[in-house]
């Protein structure tokens, strides 16, 4: 957890500083809101220094499920970001009856086809400060400035203002390569697919 960030926050709606979350009055809602706010942050938005590149080994087979594999995923794990190695491919179930489900995610495993090593890439549960990124930390201080006014201030005015601010912080995040973009392979659409299927002369 991050007094700074807290204080940064703070700050913004003219509360007093405070050096921990033992603090009174307020200083246990203040931690409260601020881990639910981080998950919630890292969850939603695919921040660079968040993703995680993992080889997993398979823990036990899992016929029940209807897979074949099932992988015990990371301690810190959020979000799958990417299964797999390569590039996630268009999906066409537009035309085809068959499902594309290729894994499923219940509890703390994967479940899956893949026999031997799965790679994945995922959003962790990042809580060190000195790991964030610049404009992480003004989105953070800016949704908790947003929290804060409603539980303290009792502002909706006020909080709407930093939400305006939270979500500035985000599009110059973004402009600024702080958050990852899934790249995916273009399709070229469901009638060249059907001809490629029904191979019409």
């Amino acid at each position: 957890m991050s007094i700074n960030i807290i204080n940064r926050a703070l700050l913004k709606i003219g509360e007093p500083l405070i050096s921990s979350t033992a603090q009174e009055p307020n200083g246990k809602i203040y931690g409260l809101i601020y881990e639910d706010i981080l998950k919630l942050l890292l969850c939603n938005n695919d921040w660079r220094f968040a993703i995680k590149r993992v080889c997993l080994a398979p823990d036990i087979q899992d016929p029940i499920s209807g897979f074949a594999k099932a992988y015990t995923l990371p301690a810190d794990f959020l979000k799958l970001y990417q299964f797999g190695l390569g590039w996630k491919l268009p999906n066409y179930r537009n035309y085809i009856a068959l499902s594309d489900e290729r894994y499923s995610i219940e509890g703390d495993k994967i479940l899956c086809d893949v026999e031997d090593k799965l790679y994945i890439s995922y959003v962790a549960l990042v809580t060190e400060e000195k790991k964030f990124s610049p404009w992480f930390r003004e989105a953070m201080a800016a949704k908790l400035a947003a929290e804060y006014a409603m539980r303290i201030k009792q502002s909706a005015q006020l909080a709407q203002g930093f939400e305006n601010e939270f979500f500035q912080c985000l599009a110059q995040a973004d402009k600024n390569n702080e958050l990852m973009c899934d790249s995916q392979t273009i399709p070229d659409g469901s009638w060249v697919g059907v001809r490629e299927v029904i191979d019409v002369d």
